[in-house]
């Protein structure tokens, strides 16, 4: 399974899922988000900002999950995929696929989340899942205001503002 978007929120919840079924997983994420998806657990790191991952993974898995900003690159997901697999991805649009390729579009708020969130709380609350967190700011005008910045520069995971800020 490839997981393309592998250092987001959604991505590296993929990622350890996938992990937990037993499943081979390829994370493809910015270079500079590499040590974190490797910690997440994958079996190998594609950075799509040093390599052609259309070339570097070719035709190599049965599945590909695009949980990247918007589903960005169909027709990467295409080259990615083994003839008859499977791409399940955030996009609206589906690429052109060749006979036997299946598209799959996913969304918050699709009709599996109801049934899906209860066990990823079970599992986050067991120590199961992490969400990686870059950074906590306190619930205050200047703490969502420095959080709405941290939005608009580079970091690795999420940009929290807590009540109350938790011991990490």
């Amino acid at each position: 399974m490839i997981v393309k978007g592998a250092s987001g929120g959604v991505g590296s919840l993929v990622v350890q899922l996938a992990n937990q079924v037993g499943a081979t997983v390829i994370g493809v994420a910015s270079a500079r988000n590499q040590l974190l998806v490797e910690k997440l657990g994958v079996d190998r790191f594609v950075a799509y900002d040093q390599a052609d991952i259309s070339t570097a993974l070719a035709a190599t898995a049965d599945i590909v999950v695009n949980v990247a900003m918007n589903g960005a690159g169909g027709d990467q997901d295409v080259a990615m995929v083994k003839p008859g697999g499977r791409i399940i991805s955030v996009s609206h649009r589906s690429p052109r696929l060749p006979a036997g390729m299946t598209f799959q579009h996913t969304y918050p708020g699709d009709d599996t989340d109801s049934a899906a969130l209860p066990q990823l709380v079970q599992e986050a609350a067991a120590g199961q899942l992490t969400v990686p967190i870059d950074h906590v700011f306190p619930f205050t005008l200047a703490g969502f205001v420095a959080a709405h910045e941290a939005l608009d520069s580079q970091h690795t995971g999420r940009i929290v503002v807590a009540k109350e800020l938790p011991t990490l």
